[in-house]
């Protein structure tokens, strides 16, 4: 019950529309004065505005949400991820949605987009409190982020390893909220299109070639899989990544000309750089026999998290953001080295920085123990589901 006695409806964007017309017609004749209706997607939106001709009510105090563009990049899902959790904990957001419960003492801005930016977009939004949730992946921060942290009220980032890079910089207060994920249930790809069978152990690796090819290390993870598994016909790597230009900063050392070169000469690897609708890569993910991030550094690792949402055996670098769920009892953590980055391997020059070198030989003994003990590897596998599905649920992120 709202306040004033009020009975509050969400109606999900997922009902038809007839229904929707059935629902909202049927509920105002039996209580025209005491009911609100929440819309919580943009055409429910525009379908009360045409029923009842005017536009949502809005509260005076509500979050609005600065984001960038649309895309499957981390940046995004986290602004979709924001909207689902504050929806659900009945917080108002501005984006055409009615506010629904919760009254805020004051306006609030949640800053979703690359910190630099940040400054700017608080000189054009007047005073309200201001948030950034923010991504970042090297112990040091460049320079075009410490403005941010003289402006920002408060920062809430998606791990403990962001929490402390933000720490030691920023003199506002860091939040770990970590992350809200609810996925879709999707069938398990079938691979005929890639040459496989069901009898075939499928390894694979995803990221976004754009987001830096050096920093996810892809080499590390084909050639661990070579080392692992010279002779055995039925084992198959697939590399899902993105199509980028030759000349992006982002592969400096040419990772991808040397996997390209192993892949021409063994057709166990396979290279796939097309642009997946996202519920076709869950797909694939969820056909995977075991799935490796061989990265140097991540700030959170939503791939190794998707993949034990479906508790998919996960083998990953254990530094950095993964840590906090990929652990001795829900995957298969490998231990690295601390190497010092190299001009041009990260976007930002930055002095002193490090990131992890993934030991290759243990990680050619893991992938080896999970081929040869698949039942141990989904017992850690379920493990990790139950502790994404609820830690890392849109609930959970709500309570937050």
């Amino acid at each position: 019950m709202a306040q004033n006695a009020q009975r509050v409806f969400v109606v999900q964007d997922t009902v038809p529309p007839w229904i929707s017309l059935l629902v909202v017609v049927t509920i105002f004749m039996l209580s025209p004065i005491t009911t609100r209706i929440a819309f919580v997607r943009d055409a429910s939106v525009h379908l009360m505005k045409r029923l009842m001709g005017k536009t949502a009510p809005r509260l005076k105090n509500t979050v609005n949400i600065l984001w960038i563009s649309q895309d499957q990049r981390g940046l995004t899902r986290n602004t979709q991820m924001s909207m689902d959790a504050l929806t659900s904990a009945l917080i108002p957001i501005n984006l055409d949605t009615p506010a629904i419960t919760h009254r805020l003492n004051r306006p609030v801005t949640l800053h979703h987009v690359n910190v630099d930016q940040i400054p700017q977009q608080i000189s054009e939004s007047g005073k309200p409190f201001h948030i950034g949730f923010l991504l970042w992946e090297l112990e040091e921060l460049p320079k075009s982020h410490v403005k941010a942290g003289k402006l920002l009220n408060d920062v809430w980032v998606p791990s403990n390893y962001v929490q402390r890079i933000y720490q030691s910089t920023y003199r506002c207060n860091v939040v770990n909220m970590g992350k809200g994920i609810d996925l879709p249930d999707v069938r398990a790809m079938h691979l005929n299109g890639y040459g496989i069978t069901p009898d075939h152990h499928v390894v694979l690796m995803c990221f976004d070639a754009r987001s830096s090819v050096e920093r996810k290390n892809p080499l590390g993870a084909v050639l661990a899989f070579l080392a692992a598994f010279p002779t055995d016909k039925t084992a198959r790597f697939i590399l899902k990544t993105t199509s980028v230009e030759p000349s992006h900063w982002g592969d400096p050392n040419k990772q991808m000309d040397a996997i390209r070169g192993l892949a021409s000469k063994n057709r166990r690897i396979i290279i796939d750089d097309r642009m997946l609708p996202f519920v076709e890569l869950l797909s694939l993910i969820k056909r995977a026999d075991c799935v490796v991030s061989s990265h140097r550094v991540e700030g959170f690792g939503y791939i190794p998290a998707y993949a034990l949402w479906f508790a998919r055996p996960v083998i990953a670098t254990d530094f950095s953001g993964t840590v906090d769920f990929c652990t001795a009892q829900t995957s298969h953590p490998v231990p690295y080295r601390l190497i010092p980055t190299r001009t041009g391997e990260t976007i930002c020059s930055i002095e002193n920085a490090y990131w992890a070198d993934v030991d290759i030989e243990v990680l050619v003994n893991t992938l080896q123990h999970v081929r040869a003990n698949p039942q141990l590897a989904q017992i850690k596998a379920l493990s990790g589901q139950r502790l994404i599905r609820t830690r890392y649920s849109i609930a959970a992120q709500a309570k937050r």
